[in-house]
């Protein structure tokens, strides 16, 4: 959770492919609450878990890779 810079690669191809998980998750729970499809009360428990989720230096890392390998 503190970083990346002591896993091996087969590690850190596994934290990556955890985070790419939660991300999806997080990006399918942001579209059914836009769409009005998820109580309320779930939607604010996905919004406290994405903070805790992201609030770790190897979540920001992962989040600044995605980022720079998103295309607009």
């Amino acid at each position: 959770m503190e970083g990346t810079d002591l896993l091996s690669d087969a590690e850190q191809k596994r934290y990556e492919s955890f985070m790419s998980g939660w991300v999806q998750k997080f990006q399918q729970s942001f579209l059914l609450q836009e769409a009005g499809s998820m109580n309320p009360g779930l939607w604010d428990n996905q919004l406290q878990s994405m903070k805790w989720v992201f609030s770790n230096r190897a979540a920001i890392i992962y989040g600044e890779k995605l980022k720079a390998a998103h295309v607009p």
